[in-house]
Parts: C-alpha cells; sequence; structure tokens
C-alpha cells in the first residue's frame, strides 16, 4: 500500500477514497495545458543536471486546473473549499527542458485529524506518450537534523522530459480545512559518471584500520574480514556538494533502511548519485543521509564522507552513535536479493567487530533500550525497511555473530601511546572484537592479568616494574580459536624529578625573574601558597574526625571512617586569593583504608559562589585507583579560572572557591590537605612571573613534572613585595634615624653635605646602624656635618630610594670646603640636583633657612679665595633646609666680585628636627 502523508496512522475511510478517485477522473476529463519549461538550477560542475518547478506557495504560476479547492487567504496555497469532500489540483504539463531520470517532491501542508494530501505524478519522454500516474511516496523525514515540518517524497527512477502532477486534499472529520501552502518539484539527470557495471573492477585493498578510504584514494577497500566498499570516488560523488562538516560518535548500533526506489534501475551508480544530489542539495543536508548503501548485486557503496564513527542522517534523534545501511529498492513486497543480504552480513561482521558492537544483544542509546540491529521501524515511526527485509533481520544478526566467530577479532591497544612515559597506575585501555573470548596480559612476555571477554580496560600498576623500556602486550582469542594481539612498547618512570629555585628576596616592580632548574623534567607549575589542610577545612556534622597520621604532611589528617561517619562533604576553604583569569590544578591529597574495591570512596570537583558555579565537574576516586593504602595519593583536577564571579563582594560572607571531597563511605578515606597550582606549562630555565598589585610577603612555590608525570617536590621561597622607600624621621643628636617596615633596610647609606643648602657635595657612602630586625636604624652623625646641611640617602632591601630633607646640622665647621670654578652659564635655576657643587663662601653666617619651596636669588661673581679658618659664628639651631625634590641648583655667572654670598628668601624659623620625611617628602610639620 503506497505511503500517503497524514495526520493520522488511521485507515482513511473508504468513502472518501471514492472521492478521490472521481475528483481524478474530472481532473482526467479537463484539457491539457502546456506550460514554459523551467530555468534549469546551476550547479557546480555539469555532471548532475536538476531544475525545480514551483506548483503551489511562493514563486509558483497560477497555472493549472482546480476542483474543490479554494485559493488561501492568509497565505498562497490551496484549501478545501467549504462543502467539499476533497479537492484536486492538476498542472499543466511542464518541459524539464531537459531528459531527467528522477523526480522528487517536496511540500507543506497543514493537515488536521484525519486529512491527507496524495500527490501523484506522470512523465513524458515527448509530451505525447504517458506513463501511468504513480503516486509519489512520502518519505519520514528523520533524516533531517532538526524537524522543518515540511514533507518530501521518495525518489521516483524513471527516464522522461515531460511531467504532470496532480494533488488531492482530503477532508478529515474535523471541521477545519486541510490546506496544502507549498509544493515543489525536482528533476535530476545523474547519468553522467560511473556506471555502475563498471565499478567491480575498480576493486582496490583498503587499510588494515577499516577506514574508509579518501575519495580521492583508492577506488574501493578491501582485506581478508572486510568486504569490497565502493568508494565515493568510483560512484562519482561530486564533492561540492558536500556541505555537512563531519562529526562523530562511538558506535553503538546498526539501522537497516530500503530506498523505496526501483528494483530494477538500469545504472544503480547513477541511482546513488541522484540519491545524494537529492538529500545533499534539493534537501539541503548537506550530505547523503545513509553512511553505506547495498545494491542488488551485493555491492556495498561508501555514503556520508567522514570515515569511521561520523554521524550521518537517517533515523533522528538516533543519528549518534548509529551506521545508517540502505538496501537500494523497495522491499516492502519484493524479496531481498540474496547477493543483498549477504553483502550486508559482510558489511556487518566488518563494523560489528571494528566498534565492538554485539550483533545478537540489545543496549541503550539516546533514551532507550534498542537492538544493537534493528529495522528503522524499531525506532521511528515508519515501515522501512519494508516488511520482507524487516523479516530477514534475525537471520541477519545470527549469520552476523557467526561471521565474527570465524574472523580474527579486532585489537587495538588505545593507551598508553607508543614510547609514552608511564608511571604509578595506569590505565591500559583497548579497543576489541566482540567475539573475543578472554584476554592475556603481559609485560616483556611474564603474565601480569587474565580478563574475561568483556573487558576493555586494565588498571596496571607500575610501581611493580623497574624504571625503563617495557613491552605490554595484549593477546585474546574468538572460541573458535581466532586469535590477535597487540602491543605497544613503553619508558617505565617512577622516579621524581628535582630541582631548583631562584628568585630575589625583595622585589619593588610588577614582576619578578626566577631562576629555574631541574632534573629530567619537562613542566613546570607554580603555586602562591594556596594549600590547605584536610582538618582545617569545613566538614558537614558527622562525616568524619581530626587524626595523628605520620603519613600526611604536617602529621595530622582528617578521616571519614566507615561505622563512625556518615557520608558528607568537606568543603571549603572559600579562597579569595586565587589571581584570574588563568588555568589551574586542583590537587587532593587522599589516603584510602582499601584499594581492594570496585567502589567509589569519594567525589570531588571544584566550585564557588557557593557551589553554583562548576569550574571542575565531579569527578569520582575509586578504591582501585589507589597505589597503596600507606600513602596519600594526589588526584588531580584541572579547571579554569575566569574571575570572581559574584564571589568575594560581601565581607564575611563565604563564598570563594571551594575544593570539595564528597565522602561517600564505602572504605576509610583520609584526607591529607588540598592545594591549587597553575597548570604545567613548558619548562624553561628563566620565567619571568607576575607579582600582585599590593605590597606584602608571598610565598612563591615551584614544582617540576616529568614526562610520565611524576611530581619533584615543592620548592619555595617568600618574596617580599615592597614598592614604598624607607621613611626618614626626626633628626637628634646621633645621628638621622630611618625606617622600612616591610622589607628593611640595606646597611648600605650616604650623605651629601653643603654649605649653603644649595649646592651639594658629592655622595659619601656611609653605613646605617641597623637594629636586629632590620626594619628601623640610623645613619650616625660624622663631625664633617657640624654648621653644613645635610641630607642622607637609604636604600630597602627591594631597592627603594629615599633622601632625606636638607638639615642644618649644629655646630661649627672644621674645614672649608673650596669652591667651584664658575661656569659662564645664565642664572640659577630653581631645579634642585643631588649632585650640585660645594658652596663657594667658607664663612658661615646664622641666617633663616629657606623653605622646602623656597627659591633663592643668588648673584655669583670671580672665583672667591677660601679662608683657611672659618669664621667663628654662634651655634645655630638646625633647621630644615629644602627638601631634596625643592634644593635648587646654582649656575653661578662669572662677575669681578671677592665673595659668592647667597641671597636667600626669608622664611620664618622653625623649631629644628621636627619634619617626618616619607618618600623623600614632607609628610608632617610641628609637634
Amino acid at each position: 500500500m503506497a505511503i500517503v502523508a497524514s495526520s493520522s496512522k488511521r485507515t482513511f475511510p473508504h468513502c472518501l477514497r471514492a472521492a478521490l478517485a472521481l475528483l481524478v477522473l474530472a481532473s482526467a476529463l479537463a484539457p491539457t495545458v502546456q506550460a514554459a519549461p523551467p530555468i534549469p538550477v546551476t550547479r557546480p560542475v555539469p555532471t548532475t543536471w536538476a531544475a525545480e518547478w514551483a506548483l503551489v506557495g511562493s514563486g509558483a504560476s497560477p497555472e493549472g486546473m482546480v476542483s474543490g479547492l479554494r485559493a488561501a487567504t492568509q497565505k498562497p496555497g490551496w484549501v478545501v473549499a467549504a462543502g467539499e469532500v476533497g479537492g484536486t489540483f492538476e498542472s499543466p504539463v511542464r518541459d524539464m527542458g531537459h531528459e531527467f531520470m528522477a523526480l522528487g517532491a517536496i511540500w507543506q501542508a497543514r493537515l488536521v485529524e484525519g486529512a491527507e494530501v496524495v500527490v501523484e505524478v506522470r512523465r513524458s519522454l515527448d509530451g505525447v506518450a504517458w506513463e501511468p500516474w504513480q503516486e509519489m511516496q512520502a518519505a519520514d523525514s528523520f533524516g533531517e537534523r532538526t524537524p522543518t515540518g515540511r514533507q518530501f517524497s521518495e525518489l521516483i527512477l524513471g527516464t522522461g522530459r515531460y511531467v504532470q502532477v496532480r494533488v488531492t486534499l482530503l477532508r478529515g472529520a474535523a471541521p477545519v480545512a486541510p490546506a496544502l501552502e507549498a509544493l515543489r518539484l525536482v528533476a535530476i539527470d545523474t547519468r553522467e559518471g560511473p556506471q555502475g557495471a563498471s565499478l567491480a573492477v575498480a576493486a582496490a585493498p583498503a587499510a588494515t584500520t577499516g577506514v574508509a578510504a579518501s575519495p580521492m584514494a583508492a577506488a574501493v577497500e578491501s582485506t581478508t574480514t572486510t568486504p569490497t566498499v565502493v568508494s565515493r570516488a568510483a560512484w562519482g560523488a561530486n564533492e561540492a556538494y558536500m556541505t555537512w562538516p563531519p562529526e562523530y560518535a562511538p558506535v553503538t548500533h546498526f539501522v537497516i533502511h530500503h530506498t523505496v526506489t526501483s528494483n530494477s534501475d538500469a545504472d544503480i551508480a547513477a541511482t546513488v548519485r541522484a540519491i545524494y544530489y537529492y538529500h545533499a542539495v534539493t534537501l539541503g543536508w548537506g550530505d547523503i543521509g545513509y553512511n553505506y548503501l547495498i545494491d542488488r548485486y551485493g555491492r556495498i557503496y561508501e555514503g556520508r564522507a567522514g570515515g569511521e564513527g561520523v554521524i550521518a542522517g537517517h533515523a533522528r534523534p538516533y543519528n549518534p552513535g548509529t551506521i545508517g545501511i540502505a538496501l537500494i529498492g523497495d522491499y516492502s513486497t519484493t524479496p531481498v536479493p540474496s547477493a543483498a543480504v549477504t553483502a550486508l552480513e559482510d558489511l556487518l561482521a566488518w563494523k560489528a567487530n571494528l566498534h565492538s558492537v554485539n550483533p545478537l544483544q540489545s543496549s541503550w542509546i539516546i533514551d532507550r533500550t534498542l537492538p544493537n540491529i534493528m529495522g528503522h521501524r524499531d525506532c521511528n515511526l515508519t515501515t522501512c525497511p519494508g516488511d520482507k527485509a524487516y523479516a530477514l533481520l534475525p537471520q541477519v544478526r545470527d549469520a552476523t555473530w557467526q561471521r565474527l566467530l570465524a574472523m580474527p577479532p579486532y585489537l587495538e591497544l588505545t593507551e598508553p601511546r607508543a614510547q609514552a612515559a608511564v608511571s604509578g597506575l595506569v590505565h591500559v585501555r583497548w579497543k576489541a572484537g566482540p567475539a573475543a573470548a578472554q584476554f592475556t596480559i603481559t609485560v616483556d612476555g611474564q603474565l601480569r592479568q587474565s580478563l574475561a571477554g568483556d573487558a576493555r580496560e586494565w588498571l596496571w600498576n607500575t610501581t611493580a616494574e623497574s624504571d625503563g623500556p617495557h613491552t605490554l602486550r595484549i593477546s585474546t582469542a574468538t572460541s573458535s580459536g581466532q586469535a590477535a594481539q597487540a602491543e605497544v612498547a613503553v619508558q617505565v618512570d617512577n622516579s621524581a624529578p628535582s630541582g631548583s629555585l631562584a628568585a630575589p628576596a625583595y622585589a619593588n616592580g610588577d614582576a619578578v625573574e626566577l631562576a629555574l632548574a631541574c632534573r629530567d623534567c619537562t613542566q613546570v607549575q607554580f603555586g602562591g601558597g594556596w594549600r590547605w589542610e584536610g582538618e582545617g577545612l569545613y566538614h558537614a556534622p558527622g562525616t568524619g574526625r581530626a587524626v595523628a597520621d605520620s603519613a600526611a604532611a604536617n602529621g595530622q589528617a582528617w578521616l571519614g571512617k566507615i561505622g563512625e561517619a556518615v557520608a558528607g562533604p568537606w568543603y571549603g576553604p572559600y579562597d579569595c586569593s586565587l589571581p584570574y583569569p588563568g588555568d589551574y590544578q586542583a590537587i587532593f591529597w587522599l589516603r584510602a583504608g582499601r584499594n581492594d574495591l570496585n567502589a567509589s570512596l569519594a567525589e570531588l570537583d571544584v566550585v564557588d559562589q557557593q557551589g553554583t558555579r562548576i569550574l571542575a565537574g565531579k569527578t569520582p576516586v575509586m578504591a582501585n585507583d589507589f597505589r597503596s593504602t600507606d600513602r596519600y595519593q594526589a588526584f588531580t583536577l584541572p579547571f579554569y579560572y575566569p574571575d570572581r564571579g559574584t564571589s568575594c563582594r560581601t565581607p564575611g560572607q563565604a563564598d570563594g572557591l571551594e575544593l570539595r571531597t564528597a565522602f561517600l563511605a564505602a572504605a576509610d578515606l583520609y584526607l591529607d590537605r588540598v592545594e591549587v597550582f597553575t597548570a604545567p606549562q613548558p619548562f624553561t630555565e628563566t620565567f619571568r612571573l607576575p607579582l600582585p598589585v599590593g605590597e606584602g610577603r608571598y610565598p612563591l612555590e615551584v614544582r617540576y613534572l616529568d614526562a610520565a608525570g611524576n611530581a619533584s617536590p615543592v620548592y619555595s621561597q617568600t618574596v617580599t613585595v615592597d614598592r614604598t622607600p624607607p621613611v626618614w624621621g626626626d633628626a637628634g643628636s646621633g645621628g638621622l634615624p630611618v625606617r622600612d617596615a616591610l622589607s628593611g633596610l640595606d646597611a648600605d647609606a650616604a650623605y651629601a653635605l653643603s654649605d649653603d643648602g644649595l649646592t651639594w657635595g658629592p655622595w659619601t657612602p656611609a653605613a646605617l646602624s641597623l637594629a636586629p630586625e632590620g626594619q628601623t636604624g640610623a645613619l650616625p652623625a660624622d663631625p664633617l656635618w657640624a654648621g653644613r646641611y645635610v641630607r642622607a640617602r637609604a636604600r630597602d632591601r627591594a631597592g627603594n630610594e629615599a633622601v632625606s630633607a636638607a638639615i642644618q646640622w649644629p655646630g661649627t665647621p672644621l674645614t672649608a670646603t673650596p669652591s667651584p670654578t664658575p661656569t659662564e652659564t645664565g642664572t640659577a635655576t630653581a631645579t634642585p640636583s643631588v649632585s650640585a657643587t660645594p658652596g663657594a663662601s667658607a664663612t658661615s653666617t646664622a641666617t633663616p633657612s629657606p623653605t622646602a619651596t623656597a627659591t633663592p636669588t643668588t648673584t655669583s661673581t670671580a672665583t672667591p679665595t677660601p679662608t683657611a679658618t672659618p669664621t667663628a659664628t654662634t651655634t645655630p639651631t638646625a633647621t630644615p633646609g629644602p627638601t631634596a625634590t625643592a634644593i635648587p641648583t646654582t649656575t653661578p655667572t662669572t662677575t669681578p666680585t671677592a665673595t659668592t654670598t647667597p641671597t636667600l628668601a626669608p622664611t620664618a624659623t622653625v623649631s629644628a628636627c621636627r619634619d617626618l620625611i616619607v618618600n623623600g617628602g614632607v609628610e608632617a610639620t610641628g609637634g
């Protein structure tokens, strides 16, 4: 029975079918009108010709005969007229402009309960002799990746140039009239290209991996265990039509289809090309919907491009994880040819072996359990693959299993990779055919484990092996004795790398240069002291207790003990110090009371925002993941920290970063500590590490990783970030006090002298007298300071420098200071300079000192002759001179006078030594 588009799967009343016959008869008596030929659709290459004809909807012409229908009012289309059971629309005859060999139709209909739309077509080579009307059976729409609501037909094969279309709309029981909103016809000619009869000649061996060859490489693929497959290139696929990028999923099921095309098409390769064009271009899927197609002669054609595991479009929503195989033809009532059945069994055995699919079993896919080899009707509402083909599936499943028993099982070691460096517990994984009965695992020929045929993983404790090269081998066989083996050479390395860290203890910039050294390492990680003890975290009530544990880093741990503790979370620390954005690793140091259980002991994750933002999803910790029960083992979760989100904004609210351990109470579990390091990066001998914005003492940590993943001890150093210069205090009889509260003071200092507070002598090295902690000290007074202006310079250990204000020191100068030879330049400037030459006068006079903002005016004369003995004066009160940022530089001009006498702008005298200098400037005055 023909498939028709319907809103219900119930049988339509015979009275309406009779009405359809009357409508068809009436339309047949109407005169035939010939329409203008359509414009062919332009395609990239001429191997495929196609033209489309819009009959209903946007862009359609109003030509044709209508009976029992009326034009729709809200949008283009036809609606069953009031009082009519149904109606028909019959198009004029259309010259498609080119001879075709396939026809397809696409329509959009609004159908209510019980309503139907039937699309028919007839064709002619000359417009005179016509083939009978053929119903364009509605195909199922499960090949579409996303539902569109449209309907399309299966392809009708047969040559012609002229076409005529007839559409019948039948009203259902509901009062709402059905409507046809859009209809277009496509004519396709794909006869140019390779002929089906010649394809068997193009056979070529395939790769032993079973992956489909490139379309431009070997035409077909074949090995002793794989059938011959006609490649896309061999059957003439125009790859310009392939616009659907490959997507992949592990294969678990096979879905059998039929194409509902002719069982006697003359050129099957042309049929495959027509299906390809119809799916890829006309329907817009971007490729053919099936993974493979099989013709009546047993030839297998490569379908969807992309190779093993590629997702095709044939059984939505079960496309991911399935291989769609289409039998070319209509097997609703016609038996499937034996050659096609044999080819199907061969193909299924090959792919089932490769993807470890048991043909006799059922398994879960998407939302339910389905047979591993199923008919399309098993997963979608359709009659596909036809009754005759569907009835063969039990036989096909049994025959596929027998083929699997008679061939060597597929076996591939997927982990570890060749020449990999491995350490600790290593997950050995492999793929194998479903007929493999058991597995034997050896290391260097020595038996390590025997496993059942359903095993696909083994946990290898490499600490039982010596460091160095080893050969890991897996062997298997079927119950009939068909054997296979796979091996891989690896490097066992359970020795941790060692190294060192050299970094400045103090820094005042935005980064610090690290000198790194390690032995046998390939990567490095950095930490900032982000480490929290297990017993110091938060714990749900009753989930454990703090215990002494000599195996723990600090001698203490948190224990969840069976029979004593209940399951629950260990969480925290709600940290807000982690820099962002960045890639990190959270490391949980755990120890299990038992490692002989196949049970989950805990689940680990990383979150913030009180658990509402997941940074690293839940990761189970199994008991048999532990190498031993007497040592702590690191479990690592990588995560990306983009920002703090909404965390760390409300003082006192615990919502920062959390490293959580969900204790499951399946066995004793100890938590030593949790810590965070940056994601591993390639090792370099030098590294510029950014420093925090804030000042303070910061722990800096480095650990090295080797190729096997072994971690070195953590090398740490504290870096004091200090960007604030020392602070000079009030002068006293013993000298100038100075302090630096963060990094502390460097003992090396200097002072400079001036006779007039204007021009200065060179810096004279001196040493600070430091307190034991090094954060306070003083520059002792020198006898040369008496009666002179003095300023001092000191540095902290981070390199920040502070120059004190100029202070006139009490006392009588001991010696005169020679005057420089004047320079013939302009008048005095107001720019301070710590490298100015000494003042010219040998006699000091008690005059008011200039303020920190004073701008003295100096008139310079000829070079004076200094006096050998200073003039006696009264001892002045030490008053502050200009600061280091306001001491003017005197540039004398040459005039014929005997002495140089500076004229200072008068200011009020300030009590001695009352200025507190910060960063070289005045912070406070008086007191």
